[in-house]
């Protein structure tokens, strides 16, 4: 449960500091794995969509899905 609370006061935090992010998914869907990987010293530009999309468990990155339901529930 504590993932998920992260996961969307994440979501909040991004669509609040990042005005772009509200009307496109990919870019918040960017902006918030952006946030998830800069304790690593990594950005997510740097990596390949091959290694995100199928190491984003080891990564700590939340799924795509989760973070645009979470959007959806914070915009209400």
């Amino acid at each position: 449960m504590r993932n998920l609370e992260t996961v969307e006061s994440k979501v909040k935090e991004v669509l609040n500091n990042n005005p772009e992010s509200r009307d496109d998914d990919m870019m918040l869907y960017l902006y918030v794995c952006n946030a998830y990987l800069k304790n690593k010293g990594i950005t997510a530009g740097n990596l390949s969509l091959n290694t995100a999309m199928t190491q984003y468990r080891s990564l700590g990155i939340p799924c795509f899905e989760s973070v645009r339901r979470y959007k959806t529930k914070v915009a209400g």
